[in-house]
């Protein structure tokens, strides 16, 4: 109250002086509508902020419903690593889920399970496959030696166990004669296929098909032989029967040498022909007799041992049917292999579907950016807050000085106008 007026007048300037601020940017401007500006501004930088975050987040699941749907493709795509329902819902969710913070590889290892599992049931099957392919290439190589055998085969032989095929090498070394009975034989023209069938198989379950004659003089030395040697043999020197099968053979004997067929003939004189007395015979039906043991034939093979012709007619059929053998084993080899091709296709598709199994670039991309972007989002809410609070401080400034010139002028008698002061 006892300031002169022009004390209250340069209060009044000093304080007019801060409501206005002749320098601020915005010139000629009071602090009133600077304030007003900075909050419109602020609001306008609030409201830009938020949408920029909301398209960022619309930006982030149309990543994630892209990258879902080429899940989906990817798998409809595969001929092997086709996913279940299951397992793609489960990738759908860790997709949905996914932020800057996760590890796509998580959603890798995922599928590459699944892979895993595949892998082992094709795996297990192209074992059992090569395990088939290996036992057809065995069966295959074997029929092609057994048939390039028999084609290098003069005359097929009856089967014999190593312990025969012992002694008889046995009696070539020590050079005594001997002859397999078939080889010295042959049917009887006036004979039917039937009954030389049903005689030979006779023949052979007597155990007389491949016997060896043997002149009497060399009885006691083939008889002692080594341990792992076993043979049969037929003397001439036994009982003759009435009615034998000299009726239904001939001596097989292209040389005419007399005494092959002394030695052959009384042989075949010692064996009954039909049902007799005799202690050993054999009949055209395939009925036999050796001492107390009489016994049938099945009837259901061709002769194929007695007589040169039939020998080489069942030495053809032999490579015909060991020919078709190897064919038929060929064929199921080529398929075997191709069993194995198609398998060994299935793991290379396998490893490539999961190759080709989306990286999720553009997922990962857009998640650590919308993570940069929350981040900075909450450093920039916090300048906005701030920058309210600054806003608030100064208006409550602006209202004391406001009051304070408003006193000052009233003591002075003079409006708060600016010009009146200049």
């Amino acid at each position: 109250l006892n300031m002169t007026t022009e004390q209250l007048l340069h209060i009044a300037a000093i304080y007019i002086d801060e409501i206005y601020a002749e320098s601020y940017p915005l010139m000629k401007k009071n602090r009133e509508f600077v304030l007003s500006e900075l909050q419109k501004e602020i609001a306008r930088f609030e409201s830009t902020l938020e949408n920029g975050m909301k398209e960022l987040q619309k930006i982030l699941e149309q990543k994630r419903s892209e990258l879902t749907e080429q899940y989906y493709s990817w798998s409809r795509g595969n001929a092997e690593l086709s996913l279940t329902d299951g397992v793609l819902q489960s990738l759908t969710r860790a997709v949905h889920q996914f932020d800057e913070d996760s590890d796509y590889n998580e959603i890798r290892e995922e599928v590459r399970r699944e892979a895993y599992g595949r892998e082992d049931q094709i795996r297990e099957m192209l074992q059992a496959e090569r395990q088939k392919q290996t036992e057809v290439c065995q069966a295959l190589e074997a029929k092609q030696d057994e048939l390039e055998q028999v084609r290098n085969q003069k005359e097929l032989e009856p089967e014999r166990s190593s312990a025969v095929e012992t002694n008889r090498k046995r009696l070539k070394e020590l050079g005594i004669p001997c002859y397999p009975f078939y080889e010295v034989v042959d049917f009887d023209p006036g004979m039917d296929a039937q009954a030389c069938a049903r005689l030979e198989e006779a023949l052979e379950q007597m155990g007389i098909l491949d016997a060896l004659i043997v002149p009497e003089e060399y009885r006691e030395q083939v008889l002692a032989t080594d341990p792992g040697m076993c043979d049969r043999y037929l003397f001439g020197d036994g009982k003759k029967t009435g009615e034998s099968i000299l009726s239904c053979f001939s001596v097989d004997n292209p040389q005419q040498d007399i005494l092959l067929y002394q030695q052959i003939a009384p042989v075949l004189e010692q064996i009954g022909f039909q049902i007799s007395s005799a202690d050993t015979w054999v009949g055209a039906d395939g009925h036999y007799r050796i001492g107390v043991l009489e016994g049938t034939v099945a009837g259901q093979q061709e002769a194929r041992y007695i007589g040169a012709g039939t020998r080489e007619r069942y030495r053809q059929q032999r490579i015909q049917a060991l020919e078709q053998a190897c064919a038929v084993l060929t064929a199921e080899k080529e398929q075997a292999d191709e069993r194995v091709r198609s398998q060994e296709s299935r793991l290379e598709k396998l490893k490539l579907e999961m190759e080709t199994f989306p990286d999720g670039a553009d997922l990962k991309e857009t998640a650590k950016a919308f993570g940069k972007a929350v981040l900075l989002a909450s450093r920039m809410e916090e300048l906005v807050k701030q920058a309210r609070e600054s806003l608030d401080e100064a208006g409550k400034q602006l209202n004391e000085v406001k009051i304070q010139v408003g006193e000052i002028c009233e003591k002075a008698y003079l409006a708060p106008r600016l010009d009146l002061f200049r």
